[in-house]
């Protein structure tokens, strides 16, 4: 009778146990399976991670709402590798430059002119007042 008892008592003791620790075996479960998992910032500020594409949202408790703002942008490679992007930037300064260079030039001619204009005037003045 005692063997019984002390083999009942032992298998409750076992099942007690296993009741204690199934809720956190399914607490575990229903988290690893979720979709999202959330990760507390601030006093009202969470940060959303979607574990399926790993998007991260930064999330703003106001009122009863809950305000997300995604990085699924900010988390997509881009469509140029870095080696292109370099090449487009000098290109781009290389115009820039080019475009500096021509305005300039432009400015100079037409202060060249200006300059000539105003010899011609002062030239034609100083003749028409020593005749």
């Amino acid at each position: 009778m005692k063997i019984l008892f002390s083999t009942f008592s032992a298998l409750a003791l076992v099942a007690g146990l296993a009741l204690i620790a199934a809720p956190e075996a399914v607490a575990q479960t229903q988290t690893s399976t979720s979709e999202f998992e959330f990760l507390k910032a601030t006093e009202d500020r969470v940060w959303r991670l979607n574990r399926q594409t790993g998007e991260i949202a930064v999330c703003t408790l106001e009122r009863e709402t809950l305000l997300c703002s995604t990085s699924s942008g900010a988390a997509q490679t881009p469509a140029t590798s870095y080696e292109e992007l370099k090449q487009r930037e000098a290109a781009e300064l290389a115009s820039a430059e080019a475009k500096d260079k021509e305005e300039r030039e432009r400015a100079m001619r037409l202060l060249d002119r200006m300059v000539e204009v105003f010899k011609e005037f002062t030239s034609e003045a100083t003749s028409e007042s020593t005749q």
